[in-house]
């Protein structure tokens, strides 16, 4: 990873700009060029000024500070999110045997994700390990969920679940929409949490649905809607048709979950982000007919 101030200078060349361009009334003319050397440091408050001038996020500043490439634990993490969507699960089990004795703690955590997301398609008993209660404990005493916290959002559902605290999964949907709606606004949804949102919402209904007493399922319905919804990826917005076909062939008229179900179906796959939509629909629409036929 090259320094702060070498990465600075690359991208003020990139840029056309000069020095002074770039740095005035942030920092000296004699700080700029040591710091472009990397003999200085630079506060976080001048950081973020010099990288506003540059039109350039933090992110991207870390990733070309990095050689254009993602640190290693995002590597890690683009990867087992690609191992999930092929569903290869041969490949998952090898990543959790892999990182799950790291000495990297975020690397044990993206073991524990493997393990989770494993045992999700399996429907396997397991057991709640030490790094799953750590991250369990760190997200319960959160008032609010920061991005990387989004992206633990359904593993603390699951885990929610697997503790048998439904008293918890309500509250625990409440800080997810909460957490959301502090980074969407009016002017739009700049960091894409809202697919976070509705990767959430899918996980949260179904999870609802198996509760005894489906009125907290019915009464969901609501969030399928999010605010600032014109935001929303035709990605994110399949999720929300999936919820609402769903919700239809339970509580509504099932001849529109049927027609949700022909609209998902005749879309071709580079819609689905990866997720078999279609094995969920078939799913719930014969769970769905059995839970009406016993009313």
């Amino acid at each position: 990873m090259t320094g702060i101030g070498t990465t600075l200078k690359q991208l003020r060349l990139l840029r056309g700009m000069t020095q002074a361009t770039l740095y005035g009334g942030i920092i000296s003319r004699s700080f700029a060029g040591r710091l472009e050397r990397d003999q200085h440091t630079i506060s976080a408050d001048k950081l973020f000024a010099i990288l506003d001038r540059l039109n350039v996020s933090a992110d991207e500043f870390r990733f070309i500070q990095n050689g254009y490439r993602p640190t290693t634990n995002r590597a890690l993490f683009i990867r087992l999110l690609r191992i999930y969507n092929q569903q290869n699960f041969p490949q998952l089990r090898h990543f959790d045997q892999t990182y799950r004795n790291s000495p990297d703690p975020e690397q044990r955590r993206l073991a524990m994700v493997a393990q989770l997301l494993i045992t999700i398609y399996d429907h396997l008993h397991w057991t709640i390990t030490p790094e799953m209660t750590a991250l369990w404990e760190r997200l319960q005493r959160a008032d609010y969920w920061t991005i990387q916290d989004l992206v633990y959002g359904m593993m603390w559902l699951l885990l929610a679940t697997a503790k048998q605290r439904p008293d918890q999964i309500q509250a625990g949907i409440t800080k997810m929409h909460a957490s959301c709606d502090r980074y969407v606004s009016d002017q739009g949804d700049p960091l894409a949490v809202l697919r976070y949102r509705a990767e959430f919402d899918l996980l949260a209904f179904q999870i609802l649905l198996q509760l005894p007493d489906k009125q907290l399922a019915r009464k969901f319905r609501a969030a399928f809607t999010p605010p600032h919804a014109t935001y929303l990826m035709l990605g994110s917005e399949l999720l929300y048709q999936v919820c609402e076909a769903i919700w239809q062939w339970y509580f509504g008229d099932p001849a529109k979950g049927d027609a949700y179900l022909a609209l998902i179906n005749s879309l071709s796959d580079t819609y689905y982000l990866g997720t078999d939509l279609r094995g969920i629909l078939k799913q719930y629409q014969q769970i769905a007919a059995a839970y009406r036929q016993n009313l």
